[in-house]
């Protein structure tokens, strides 16, 4: 891993870490593999459509945070 590499890791976790509990958890769930319907299952039987609407505004935020 370059220290390129490094950086680019150490800004996305830092993205993710200024992100709110809810939207973290669900992009971090699904960044994991997990679907929609199992990422609501697991977060206390939310709606597909709820946790649409997070990671919408998650994937959002990580990208303004790329362009500043």
């Amino acid at each position: 891993m370059t220290v390129e590499d490094q950086l680019q890791a150490l800004e996305a976790l830092r993205a993710l870490a200024a992100l709110p509990d809810r939207l973290r958890r669900d992009l971090s769930l699904r960044v994991g593999g997990f679907s929609y319907r199992e990422i609501a299952a697991m977060t206390g039987g939310r709606t597909y459509t709820n946790v649409n609407k997070h990671l919408v505004k998650a994937r959002v935020a990580i990208r303004r945070a790329d362009l500043s």
